[in-house]
C-alpha cells in the first residue's frame, strides 16, 4: 500500500535560468534614458508655456494701463498738444503724444473745434528686449 503525502516524489528542482524574472542591467539603463529624455522635453514644455504665460500677462497689463491713460485724457490728464511721459508702479512707462490731426476736419466745422489724435504707449523689458503697446484715439475739443 501505498501513502501519499501530497510532496513531490524526489528533491527539488531548482528553476532554470528563462523562469527567473527580473530585469537585466542594460534594460534598466535604457528605461532610465527613455525616462530621462521624455522628462526634459515635457519640462521644456511646461517652461514654455510658463514663458507664453509671464509674457501674456505683461501684455495684458500694458494694454490695461494703455486703456486707462487714454480714458484719463481730457478729465484728469489736459488735452493740450504736447507729449507727456510716467513710469507705472509695475516698472512699465508710458508715454502720451497729443497732436492736431492732419486733414481731417469735424463734420459741423465751426473752427471752434479741433480734432486731436492722442497716441498711448506703455512700454517694458521682458527676456532682454524691449516691449510695447500702443493705442491710438480721436478726440473732439475747443479749440486752444
Amino acid at each position: 500500500m501505498s501513502v501519499s503525502t501530497g510532496l513531490p516524489a524526489g528533491p527539488p528542482s531548482r528553476p532554470s535560468r528563462s523562469s527567473l524574472s527580473g530585469f537585466t542591467l542594460i534594460e534598466v539603463l535604457v528605461a532610465f534614458a527613455i525616462l530621462a529624455v521624455t522628462s526634459v522635453a515635457l519640462l521644456r514644455l511646461f517652461s514654455g508655456g510658463f514663458d507664453s504665460a509671464r509674457v501674456s500677462e505683461a501684455h495684458v497689463l500694458a494694454t490695461l494701463a494703455a486703456e486707462s491713460t487714454l480714458a484719463a485724457v481730457g478729465t484728469e490728464l489736459p488735452l493740450v498738444v504736447g507729449e507727456t511721459s510716467g513710469r507705472l508702479n509695475t516698472g512699465m512707462t508710458w508715454h502720451l503724444d497729443i497732436h492736431a490731426a492732419e486733414g481731417v476736419q469735424p463734420a459741423n466745422d465751426k473752427r471752434s473745434q479741433q480734432l486731436y489724435e492722442v497716441v498711448v504707449t506703455v512700454s517694458w523689458s521682458q527676456d532682454n528686449g524691449e516691449r510695447s503697446v500702443s493705442l491710438v484715439s480721436l478726440r473732439l475739443a475747443p479749440r486752444s
